[in-house]
């Protein structure tokens, strides 16, 4: 069997689309303008971001990487987020994974992914990938159809039952008038760096980050609304068909933290949100969420990162990686 490793370029479109439309239904996805964005290339130039194996010319296996500025132990070093790592049902165990592997991770110091799937998992522990903890999900639903369906329930009567605790924030807003107000994206990334944790690994904001991944790009992605107050707490997000999703955020007290939700209905109206999500990178769960109705996933967010670095792997030793929509391209 003999596998060729590529780079995504415009020619070879109709075959990436063939085999993509096996896994996703997104349009988007096979869009080359949108490729070109989401893994920041240049067209027409080959896309190194998506790394692509090949079997007498057709598409077996696909694997993306973004690059990105990453702060680990008081220092920056280049990095990439690695995603998307597929492999055709019928290659899978026939060293396809470990091509692309080879391909990518030398490309950079260090490689970081989230939650991969569970044979991406298995291919990337073998590959000599390791973990780290992450964040915790976390969702607000609106009523109890919402609530059920994070568990993959779905009875739409149950929209008319609501979630009491959702309208907490509302009524909060409804007496004491909100301190968010709107924020740059300079203002954004100094808090941002201002609140991270000593144990914490964290993508840097450099100015070509954000604006890669503040601003928007029509039609594909909404880019981001910042807002921030004078205490220091601070929210960047999106709303996407019912979802808002808080991207990242910091609050300096409980408070702050509601005032947050009730400024999200405010800007977005209270009607076009079915839910809202977002991550909390903290080793537990505070018991303060539970009592406001909110719902956190079971587990956390686990984080895949691989180098060959002794040093950066000493650093990373008992550290937390600080994730957010940020680093996930779940939503672009």
């Amino acid at each position: 069997m003999a596998i060729e490793i590529t780079t995504y370029s415009p020619d070879l479109t109709e075959k990436y689309n063939e085999f993509v439309s096996k896994f996703w239904k997104r349009e988007r996805s096979k869009s080359p303008e949108y490729l070109y964005w989401k893994f920041r290339g240049h067209y027409p130039d080959k896309l190194i971001g998506q790394v692509m194996a090949l079997e007498n010319g057709r598409v077996i296996g696909i694997s993306g990487n973004i690059h990105f500025e990453v702060f680990i132990d008081g220092k920056i070093y280049p990095s990439q987020w690695t995603f998307n790592h597929m492999v055709d049902i019928e290659y899978r165990g026939k060293g396809v994974a470990p091509l692309m592997h080879d391909e990518v991770t030398p490309r950079k110091p260090i490689s970081f992914g989230s939650a991969p799937s569970p044979s991406a998992s298995k291919s990337m522990a073998r590959a000599g990938y390791r973990t780290m903890d992450g964040s915790w999900k976390v969702a607000f639903p609106k009523n109890l159809y919402e609530i059920l369906k994070i568990k993959q329930i779905k009875i739409p009567l149950l929209k008319w039952i609501p979630n009491p605790f959702f309208y907490l924030p509302k009524l909060v807003s409804f007496f004491v008038a909100s301190r968010f107000e709107p924020a740059t994206e300079s203002e954004y990334a100094k808090l941002y760096h201002a609140t991270k944790k000593e144990n914490e690994v964290y993508n840097v904001l450099t100015p070509d980050f954000l604006a890669w991944r503040f601003r928007p790009f029509k039609p594909f992605y909404s880019g981001l609304s910042i807002y921030k107050n004078s205490k220091g707490s601070y929210y960047a997000g999106f709303i996407n068909k019912g979802v808002y999703y808080i991207a990242d955020f910091h609050a300096e007290s409980v408070y702050d933290f509601i005032d947050m939700m009730g400024h999200i209905y405010k800007t977005q109206g209270m009607k076009s949100i079915d839910v809202i999500r977002f991550m909390m990178n903290v080793p537990k769960h505070p018991k303060w969420m539970y009592l406001l109705g909110f719902l956190p996933f079971g587990t956390n967010t686990t984080i895949f990162y691989y180098t060959k670095d002794p040093v950066l792997e000493a650093a990373l030793k008992n550290k937390r990686f600080y994730y957010s929509y940020l680093d996930s391209d779940e939503n672009i």
